[in-house]
């Protein structure tokens, strides 16, 4: 599985979630002097009544030079998204998937 950790702050409707992904979780193929990899990423909101409203839905490619890479090591690998909270959204949703293996994380945060 893809570890990972999120956080958001929020003022009012207007959000910032922050997330947090262990590097070494992920598939990397060296290229040259660089490592390279890719993420499928989906942020999303819920609501009690089920309804579910998408607010990211992205590949993101990452390369790293040897000196990059350490430093993701020590620190993790960090994304963050801006949202807007639809009215009664309770949740959100954060799944991350790794596209060459297809190993995923996700998280569910309390957003009310």
């Amino acid at each position: 599985s893809v570890a990972l950790a999120a956080e958001i702050s929020r003022i009012g409707n207007e959000g910032t979630v922050v997330i947090r992904i262990d590097p070494a979780a992920l598939s990397w193929e060296q290229k040259k002097d660089v490592r390279e990899s890719a993420i499928d990423v989906v942020i999303a909101q819920s609501q009690p009544d089920g309804k579910y409203f998408t607010i990211k839905e992205t590949t993101v490619n990452l390369t790293a030079d040897p000196e990059r890479y350490k430093q993701m090591l020590e620190d993790g690998l960090t994304l963050s998204s801006n949202f807007t909270a639809v009215p009664a959204a309770y949740r959100l949703h954060v799944v991350v998937s790794d596209v060459a293996s297809q190993a995923v994380g996700s998280l569910i945060i309390p957003i009310k």
